[in-house]
C-alpha cells in the first residue's frame, strides 16, 4: 500500500518525495536509512546516514561560521570520518587505519598527563608549563625533567656523525658518556673528563 499527501509518498519499507521516494528507508529490524544510503550496517547501527553526514548549528546569534560537521569521505571501502567546526575544515580526521590528524592545537588541563593506558603518567604537564617524564609528581621545578631509579639514562643519537651520547644517574651522580663510530669513549662526572 502506498499513500501519497502533498508529494510526500510512504510505502511499507520507505518516506520520502514523489521525485525521491526513500529518503527514509526502514528495514525489519527497525534500522533506519537518511538519504537513500541503500546499504546497511545491520546490528553495527540503528541509524545509516549518507557520506555527507550531520550539520549541527548552535542555537545562539553568531557569525555565518557558527555549523558543525561530522562526515564520511572515505572513497572505495575505506571510511574516513572528519570532524569540522566553524573556520577549522577539518579539526579532526580519523583515517581508516585509526590514525587521528589535528588541524589546531591540542590542549590538556593543568596537571595532565599523556601515556598509554598502562602507564597514564608516561608524561606530565603541570599548570606552569613544566614538563615531567615518567613522573606522577605535578610539584616540577625544571623546566624538563626526566624520573627514573638508578642507571636509567637519557639517550641522544646523532645519526649523521654516528656518535652515542647518554646522561644518567649512577650511584646518586650525575654521570654522562659519549661513544663514537671509532670505539672512542668518554665519560664526564661534573665539569671533570674520565678515562
Amino acid at each position: 500500500t502506498t499513500l501519497t499527501v502533498d508529494n510526500v509518498i510512504i510505502n511499507g519499507t520507505t518516506i520520502g518525495h514523489t521525485s525521491d521516494t526513500d529518503l527514509l528507508t526502514f528495514n525489519s529490524s527497525g534500522i533506519v536509512g537518511v538519504g537513500s544510503t541503500g546499504i546497511y550496517a545491520g546490528t553495527n547501527a540503528i541509524l545509516n546516514l549518507q557520506g555527507s553526514g550531520i550539520a549541527l548549528k548552535n542555537d545562539r546569534n553568531g557569525s555565518n561560521n557558527n555549523w558543525s560537521y561530522i562526515q564520511n569521505d572515505g572513497t572505495g571501502s575505506d571510511a574516513t570520518i572528519k570532524f569540522s567546526t566553524g573556520n577549522a575544515t577539518p579539526a579532526l580526521t580519523l583515517s581508516h587505519n585509526g590514525a587521528a590528524t589535528f588541524e589546531g592545537n591540542i590542549g590538556i588541563p593543568n596537571d595532565g598527563t599523556i601515556g598509554s593506558l598502562g602507564t597514564a603518567d608516561g608524561i606530565k604537564i603541570n599548570s606552569s608549563g613544566k614538563i615531567g617524564i615518567n613522573s606522577s609528581s605535578t610539584s616540577l621545578v625544571y623546566p624538563l625533567e626526566v624520573h627514573g631509579g638508578n642507571g636509567d639514562a637519557i639517550i641522544f643519537k646523532d645519526t649523521t656523525n654516528s656518535v652515542t651520547t647518554w646522561l644518567g644517574a649512577f650511584g646518586g651522580a650525575a654521570v654522562a658518556g659519549a661513544l663514537t663510530s671509532g670505539d672512542d669513549f668518554a665519560l664526564y662526572a661534573g665539569n671533570t673528563e674520565k678515562v
